[in-house]
């Protein structure tokens, strides 16, 4: 069955709570608003009375430029024109700078039953920051049936049956120093070319364990062991590799990238090679671009060695150019980094203390992932 694609809209009082907006006017729909678009508007044309093309449902913004034109305009012109703007169906309309409002546009905004907000942001940050946070918002979304970690910064979605472990594991990862994103349902966006994946609310920071119960992770192990959203990259199922059960790996890798390519996000396939021989390494490579993954990666960093030269060059020339390869784990120096990338690697997986080693062509990094 294909995964259900949704859109939601955001509720304009979680954006005014999140951005730490005043409330100048509260609308008549305050409560029950929402926005639909990510772009903002700033009236400009409308100022001078051209509304043809105009979107009453993007949110609206003055920022000091039309605050000094509307200044500078005679009592009657501005009412105009505040009438004008506030007859259309706007969400809200946002003053930047903390400026003061003109009593006349308080007093229009009320006759018309529109919001008026103020922010003491700048109007470049004020539209940037919104932007970025609707596009989230508002970004399709997905539901799947699994458990997301965060590992040492890295999303890693962890798939399979009911009943496999899934949540177990996931225990096991929270005791060392692990964090969980969600547990059973893992809601998945897109925005831009990258995958996020979050808990819906009502299950945010809880697991459920067989024989159990329902867990309150924040309780049981701190503030620090969860996490509210984290990029996704997919961990084969190494397991079923060493069994020779690679029709159950490659349905497996189908199902992600088929979501992922959905929404034009890449997917990178992590084999953990410290678990298979390079046979396997190779098999594993083959199955992933069969699939459809963009990305063959080594290693997660967790479980065992990270990148070897010999796997990287089975995984490339099984490969050929048909993916990319990105080795992970163990690439600490220059000389390591320079031999993957002459070999033929697309990426690198390092750790952020063997970033400035790495690009200063010296010395020896920690933490490798």
């Amino acid at each position: 069955m294909a995964d259900k694609v949704k859109r939601t809209p955001a509720k304009l009082s979680k954006l005014v709570e999140d951005f730490d907006m005043e409330i100048v006017c509260r609308g008549s729909d305050y409560d029950q608003r929402t926005v639909s678009i990510s772009d903002m508007n700033r009236p400009a044309l409308q100022l001078v009375g051209f509304y043809d093309y105009f979107e009453p449902k993007r949110l609206q913004v003055f920022g000091k430029s039309e605050m000094t034109f509307l200044k500078a305009m005679k009592l009657e012109e501005r009412r105009r024109v505040f009438d004008n703007l506030l007859r259309c169906e706007i969400p809200a309309l946002i003053i930047a700078r903390n400026m003061e409002i003109f009593p006349e546009l308080l007093e229009i905004a009320r006759k018309h039953g529109r919001t008026l907000l103020r922010s003491e942001l700048n109007t470049v940050e004020l539209t940037s920051q919104i932007i970025d946070y609707l596009n989230r918002a508002l970004a399709p979304q997905i539901t799947r049936h699994g458990v997301l970690m965060n590992i040492n910064g890295q999303g890693v979605l962890l798939l399979g049956e009911s009943g496999i472990g899934k949540s177990e594991t996931a225990i096991e990862l929270l005791k060392r120093g692990h964090r969980l994103v969600a547990d059973d349902a893992v809601e998945i966006r897109r925005v831009s070319d990258s995958l996020y994946g979050t808990a819906p609310e009502l299950i945010r920071h809880y697991i459920e364990i067989r024989g159990i119960g329902v867990i309150d992770v924040r309780r049981l192990f701190g503030m620090s062991a969860v996490k509210d959203e984290a990029e996704i990259d997919m961990v084969m199922n190494y397991g079923a590799a060493r069994g020779g059960a690679w029709d159950v790996v490659e349905k497996e890798i189908r199902a992600v990238v088929e979501s992922a390519h959905k929404y034009g996000a890449l997917v990178k396939v992590i084999f953990e090679i410290s678990q298979l021989s390079l046979e396997q390494v190779a098999k594993a490579t083959e199955v992933s671009i069969r699939a459809g993954a963009d990305f063959v990666k080594t290693s997660t960093g967790f479980n065992g060695h990270g990148a070897t030269p010999e796997a990287v060059q089975v995984m490339l020339d099984t490969a050929k150019g048909r993916c990319k390869v990105k080795p992970s784990g163990g690439i600490r120096d220059f000389a390591t980094a320079k031999m993957y990338v002459e070999m033929g690697a697309s990426r690198l997986g390092t750790g952020y203390t063997s970033c400035k080693p790495i690009c200063d062509g010296e010395g020896q990094g920690e933490g490798a992932y």
